[in-house]
């Protein structure tokens, strides 16, 4: 548990409060990802 009182909770509020929209359409919508590989793989450099 983490107190609501601690730097983490304040930071985790305030994420929720600017990715609110994004948060609630990844949770309705069971074909979206929480995923970052492709977007990773697209900006790694190749050898």
């Amino acid at each position: 548990m983490i107190s609501s009182a601690s730097q983490l909770a304040t930071d985790i509020r305030c994420y929720e409060l600017a990715y609110r929209e994004s948060l609630t359409t990844f949770l309705e919508d069971g074909r979206l990802e929480l995923d970052t590989n492709s977007v990773e793989n697209a900006i790694r450099r190749w050898p």
